[in-house]
């Protein structure tokens, strides 16, 4: 049984090291298919978005090894693109460690890693110019050698780091007389760490510079491949260039090429004796839709395999979901009402647009779907329909440990939310019909809890309903929690199932009243609604005896509660 390559990203170690290797070598054939000669493929981390820019690396590079023997028994060698095998210069870059909390730090990363790169190119120092005739010529001018090794040391200024790339695509052209392949892995891991930590700006500034210098216009160019998962597509960062490809996860290219595919689980899973949790594996980390592609998340795969079988949130329960979290604990009541939606099984449909801003995230809700769309937090329920001027996608948490994830940014909130005290008391006695009890309770935790400034936005009724649906969260070790379904003739708010069905089941409706003196009357509308509109339905049609049906009303943060039993 070969080992399994948790962790490792580098391609050839995986391949001399006899580790599992699912084969993704049709991805050279793809990138070589494409006329386009910058291709940015944005895709959700630990996808194997590194280890991919690494076989390309060990594909294309002219070296002094050969590195051929890497890729005969993969199925690129039954292909014409074998002959591309070790004919280019390569310039190859990840970025996906500059997560620095200042622009100091991030910059002082981020000249680390350029130099390194010029060092692994460091014979370009003495080499000589390959069109010299009896009398050698350098390949470098005297400048060029001072900016070189000014670069390769780190005393460079800024100026000239931000040029780095096009010098460096410049020299290695003329040496070799090839057309370069520029690789940079996790271009936007920088960009959104400069994002959460206020040096925003200065990232996009020097990235712009860098990346644009590099690639705009550079006869030196043969192909440009950039992975991350973001297209940070309106601070510029791509300005200028000609015709750069993107290719997201709505798009068909390179669609099977990251995450795995369900053969390719299945034969890893037989080869290493877990086979037979197929099933609960395909509930954990499947449902990733791209293109017409239904993928695995790898890196919870491999670790699910590694531990055993063990079903656990291992992808989420890295460390890389800082902004993620931010955003779902800060979100708008809309925001929050969405995401309730969401773990609540059903699907949101939201305007998307491919290039994200992250300036937009606080006071844009659809740029937060976008994001978490991109990132792998969501995925397609189907094809996306171009409306009203924009991709209209219908949206969908992909798999349980996604849904861990949502559960708990959502009591993360509530606990940020609530007073330590009365939660559960609360939840008790609306489940054992202790209406009393709960308005009581209710009214105090809204009175402690909810801010007023919530309770005056536009859709005020939405404030209650996520608010509510956020409380229910707790119960579902014990009872499902439906919202906005159909039943009977209409769409209730909140229904409250128990899985033991001897228990009792809940319906509640909820109705804003304009005056405090409203309030009872409001209550007794909304317990009306539901006898009127039979939302009690669905329950009776699962054969729950006890229902009880609670009518709602609010008017800022007072409410009142009619109740009746059936």
């Amino acid at each position: 049984m070969r080992r399994l390559p948790t962790g490792i990203s580098d391609y050839k170690k995986i391949v001399e090291g006899n580790y599992s290797y699912v084969d993704k070598t049709l991805f050279i054939e793809e990138i070589l298919l494409l006329g386009t000669e910058v291709i940015l493929i944005p895709r959700p981390r630990r996808f194997g978005k590194t280890s991919n820019l690494s076989m390309l690396k060990y594909f294309f590079e002219k070296t002094d090894q050969d590195h051929s023997l890497l890729f005969q028994d993969f199925k690129i060698w039954k292909t014409e693109f074998r002959k591309e095998q070790g004919r280019y210069p390569v310039i190859f870059i990840t970025l996906k460690k500059i997560k620095n909390s200042t622009w100091d730090l991030a910059y002082k990363g981020l000249k680390l890693l350029i130099s390194a790169e010029f060092g692994r190119h460091r014979a370009l120092l003495n080499a000589f110019h390959p069109e010299s005739s009896k009398e050698e010529r350098p390949l470098l001018e005297e400048e060029e050698k001072v900016q070189f090794k000014s670069i390769l040391d780190g005393s460079a200024d800024q100026t000239l780091f931000a040029d780095s790339l096009k010098k460096l695509t410049l020299w290695l052209n003329r040496y070799t007389q090839k057309k370069v392949i520029v690789l940079i892995d996790e271009y936007d891991t920088p960009i959104q760490a400069a994002y959460l930590h206020s040096f925003y700006d200065q990232m996009i500034e020097f990235m712009r510079e860098w990346l644009g210098e590099g690639l705009k216009d550079n006869p030196c160019l043969e192909k440009s491949v950039l992975t991350g998962i973001l297209r940070i597509a309106k601070e510029g960062v791509f300005s200028g260039l000609n015709n750069p490809g993107c290719y997201t996860v709505l798009d068909e290219e390179f669609c099977d090429k990251f995450g795995f595919l369900e053969e390719e689980v299945a034969s890893l899973l037989l080869e290493h004796n877990t086979s037979h949790q197929m099933d609960e594996i395909r509930a954990w980390y499947n449902g990733y839709r791209i293109g017409s592609s239904a993928l695995y998340n790898p890196w919870s795969i491999l670790e699910c395999i590694r531990k055993k079988g063990k079903l656990r949130p291992y992808w989420v329960g890295t460390s890389d979901n800082e902004l993620i979290k931010k955003l779902l604990i800060q979100g708008s009541p809309s925001m929050k009402q969405d995401m309730e939606t969401l773990l609540l099984g059903d699907v949101v449909t939201k305007p998307v647009d491919e290039g994200v801003s992250l300036r937009d995230l606080h006071h844009n809700p659809d740029a937060v779907f976008a994001l978490f769309l991109f990132s792998g937090y969501l995925t397609l329920a189907k094809e996306p329909v171009y409306e009203d001027g924009a991709l209209q996608c219908e949206l969908k948490i992909p798999n349980k440990e996604i849904q861990d994830l949502f559960k708990f940014s959502i009591n993360e909130w509530m606990k940020m939310s609530l007073p330590s005290q009365g939660l559960q008391e609360l939840l008790n006695s609306l489940i054992t019909g202790n209406v009393k009890v709960f308005t009581e309770l209710l009214q105090k935790i809204i009175i402690k809890s909810m801010s007023f400034h919530d309770t005056l936005q536009n859709e005020p009724e939405m404030v209650y309903h996520s608010f509510i649906l956020g409380l229910l969260v707790a119960l579902e070790k014990t009872h499902e929690v439906r919202s906005n379904r159909e039943s009977g003739y209409g769409r209730y708010d909140v229904c409250v199932i128990p899985k033991d069905h001897s228990k009792l089941g809940i319906v509640i409706e909820f109705k804003k009243v304009e005056t405090e003196k409203e309030l009872e009357s409001g209550a007794s509308d909304a317990l009306k609604q539901i006898e009127t509109q039979s939302y009690v339905v669905e329950l009776q049609g699962l054969e729950i005896k006890k229902l009880l049906l609670l009518g709602i009303a609010f008017q800022g943060k007072r409410l009142a509660v009619k109740e009746k039993s059936i």
